[in-house]
Parts: C-alpha cells; sequence; structure tokens
C-alpha cells in the first residue's frame, strides 16, 4: 500500500502517521537493529563455563542453591522474632525501635534497584556470593551489638546486601530451561520456607540462654559463611571443570 505520512507536532515531527494503515511502518519499526526499535544485547552468561558445561552443571547447582536458600531462611528466621526484644533491652524507646527497625525495609526498597544492575555486570553467581558474604557481615556485627547505634549499623549493612532469595531466584531462571523453571522455583521456595519454618524455633531456644540473642546473631553470621563456603567451592569446581 501506498504511505502518506505526516510528522506529529505533539512528538517533535519524529512520530509519523499513516492514513492506509493501522501498522507503522516497517523501516520504522527495525531502526537500531531491533523490531522494537532499541537495540537489545544478550544477558551475559551465569558464569562462564556454564554455556559449554551443558545442562548437567545447571542441575548440579539447582540442589547448592536450595540449600542455599534453606538455610538463608533458616538464619535469617532465628534472629528476626528476636530484634524488637533485643533493641528495646539496650535502651531504646518504642519510637527509636520503630525507626531502627524500618532502617531494613527502606534501604531493601532503594538497594534492590542497585544489586539488579551490579548482578547484570558482574554475574549472578559472584553478586549472589557476595551479597552472602556482606550479610554475614551485618548479622556478624549484630552479634556484637552491645548499643543502639552498632545495632542500626548491622541492620544498614542487612538492608542494603540482604537479596540473596532474589539472586538466587534470578540465577535458577538463567540456568534452567523454561520448561523446568517454574518446578525449580517451586522446590526452591520449598526449601526456604522450610527453613523459615524451623529458624524461629532454634532461635528461641536459644534465647533462653544466657546471652542468647548474642548466640543466635553469631550463629546466624556462621550459617551466611557458610553458605558463602559451599557456592564458593561448588563455583570453583564448576569453573575448573570447564
Amino acid at each position: 500500500r501506498k504511505w502518506s505520512r505526516c510528522p506529529c507536532p505533539a512528538a517533535g515531527g519524529r512520530l509519523w502517521l499513516s492514513f492506509f494503515s493501522p501498522f507503522p511502518p516497517v523501516r520504522s519499526r527495525m531502526e537500531n537493529g531491533s523490531p522494537g526499535g532499541a537495540s537489545e544485547r544478550p544477558p551475559p552468561p551465569a558464569f562462564p563455563g556454564m554455556a559449554s558445561s551443558g545442562a548437567s552443571r545447571a542441575g548440579g547447582l539447582t540442589p547448592c542453591l536450595c540449600a542455599v536458600g534453606f538455610l538463608d531462611f533458616f538464619g535469617v528466621s532465628m534472629v528476626v522474632p528476636l530484634l524488637s526484644l533485643h533493641v528495646k533491652s539496650l535502651g531504646a524507646s518504642p519510637t527509636v525501635a520503630g525507626v531502627v527497625g524500618s532502617l531494613y525495609g527502606i534501604l531493601q526498597l532503594f538497594s534492590s534497584t542497585l544489586v539488579g544492575s551490579w548482578s547484570d555486570i558482574v554475574g549472578r553467581p559472584h553478586c549472589l556470593l557476595s551479597c552472602i558474604l556482606f550479610s554475614a557481615l551485618g548479622y556478624f556485627v549484630l552479634g556484637m551489638s552491645t548499643n543502639v547505634f552498632l545495632f542500626a549499623v548491622a541492620r544498614i549493612i542487612v538492608g542494603i546486601f540482604k537479596h540473596t532469595h532474589s539472586v538466587s531466584k534470578v540465577l535458577i531462571s538463567d540456568l534452567v530451561s523454561e520448561r523446568e523453571r517454574l518446578r525449580v522455583i517451586g522446590r526452591f521456595n520449598a526449601a526456604s520456607s522450610f527453613g523459615f519454618i524451623l529458624g524461629p524455633v532454634v532461635g528461641g531456644c536459644l534465647t533462653e540462654l544466657e546471652g542468647g540473642f548474642y548466640l543466635t546473631a553469631f550463629i546466624c553470621a556462621s550459617i551466611f559463611f557458610l553458605n558463602a563456603g559451599m557456592l564458593f567451592e561448588f563455583l570453583h569446581l564448576t569453573a575448573s571443570g570447564s
């Protein structure tokens, strides 16, 4: 069909209208090398070696990520129910305790986009490993929090870097085929939820001991260090095998 075009003043003359077809011109849709008019880059591989290792290593990493998710939620749920009691025992007023408690959610809101962009640059496994290590540092500081300031510092560190669950899910989506994705993510969620069920029970029992909160926080930090070591070892074996 013959095109009859006129520039649209509202779009600064850059948008062309057609009077004879409901579809935009083919040439305008193919600008910049993509049908949508914007150049697209394929996402980076999950980590070097996965592209050449095939589905066997992806299948090997999935149970590792399920274990990471279980230990992650198990450690966190040991500490979270005790936070409000601990900060009040440090002498904080209810208002200060509420403000300090909201630091985690505020920082998660603003850091999630930054961590997601960072994972696109360095790769999901390296981003996940860094998030686990910094989260372990945050809970280690929490175990030494004898005043409100250290408690707030610990929550700031965890609030910035505690994106391990989200990054793990994205990594699973990168490694698993679309046909198996929902099943694998379902198993990952089930393992994480099981850890979230056991954690408060164990944390409550440990708190009954003398200095129980500090012991619980140190155990939580140790669990995160264990998570980091397990993931690092698997990634090292995968890279050496490729």
